[in-house]
């Protein structure tokens, strides 16, 4: 590993999903435009054989935020 990847290592932490979303819409307010997101996720499979599935938290925090209807969760796919 070259010693530049780690510069920052411990410096900052990963915001949450919700924090991001919190952050959109408090700056899409300040700058008087939308600001989207495009959650993505790295690894599926490998989480989900962790144990770790990233699917279900995903969908949940979408149908909190959207509500539970397929237009708005058919982005998500």
């Amino acid at each position: 590993m070259r010693v530049a990847n780690t510069a920052f290592d411990g410096r900052f932490e990963v915001p949450t999903f919700q924090e991001v979303i919190d952050l959109a819409r408090t700056e899409s307010r300040n700058r008087g435009r939308t600001i989207g997101i495009y959650p993505e996720t790295k690894h599926p499979s490998y989480f989900a054989s962790i144990g770790l599935a990233l699917e279900e938290p995903l969908v949940a925090v979408l149908v909190q935020l959207l509500g539970a209807t397929g237009t708005a969760l058919t982005a998500a796919r």
